[in-house]
């Protein structure tokens, strides 16, 4: 099997989108096993991003339909990374407005220059002076 220099390095990308593939698989299974339940890690869909646009490449190369129609995963891949930054950003927002409620409840009547009549020490001294 005489092959060229370009033929090798085209086989060499779709060897490694399929390692990619495979080691989703195994990053996946690590941290479920980590957190001894079912998760899919973001790595995971990176990864099946590059695996995927790789062997689109390959059968694009090829000109092999059935690979390349093979790879429509990208549009889910691509879909749920924008879903996990949609849930994180939503997550910090919901942790920022519980830190700031919680600052504001904890600071609340306080102040050492408090002459309110709330029951803080501040407020006790004031209205004993």
């Amino acid at each position: 099997m005489n092959m060229s220099t370009g033929e090798i390095a085209w086989l060499a990308v779709g060897l490694t989108a399929n390692a990619c593939f495979a080691v989703r698989l195994i990053i996946q299974w690590w941290a479920s096993e980590r957190q001894q339940r079912s998760v899919v890690p973001i790595s995971f869909w990176y990864l099946s991003i590059v695996a995927a646009s790789m062997m689109m490449a390959y059968g694009i190369y090829k000109r092999d339909p059935v690979i390349i129609i093979g790879q429509w995963g990208l549009v889910a891949y691509c879909r749920n990374i924008v879903l996990y930054r949609r849930e994180l950003a939503r997550r910090e927002s919901a942790a920022v407005a519980a830190d700031s409620l919680a600052v504001v409840s904890m600071t609340a009547g306080r102040s050492p220059q408090c002459t309110c009549r709330c029951t803080c020490a501040a407020g006790r001294e004031a209205r004993a002076a």
